[in-house]
């Protein structure tokens, strides 16, 4: 895995829903699968599933919303 972070070019992308949204992304190992989070400061995580052989677009298995923004 280590091999896929340190190429001279993007491998893999995702399109985020939190376009214009300040993010903070993660990786994980997970039952030997490579994850990228996602948290936007809208309250949003995603979460992708990154191929490792084939890059490309990351597939999103899942999304939560982490709290709400919204003004009472």
């Amino acid at each position: 895995t280590t091999e896929v972070l340190t190429q001279d070019r993007a491998f893999a992308s995702v399109h985020s829903q939190s376009a214009g949204t300040k993010t903070t992304i993660a990786m994980n190992i997970f039952n030997k699968t490579l994850k990228l989070f996602v948290a936007g400061y809208d309250g949003v995580l995603s979460v992708y599933e990154v191929n490792t052989n084939e890059g490309g677009e990351c597939k999103q298995i899942s999304q939560h919303l982490l709290f709400n923004m919204t003004q009472n």
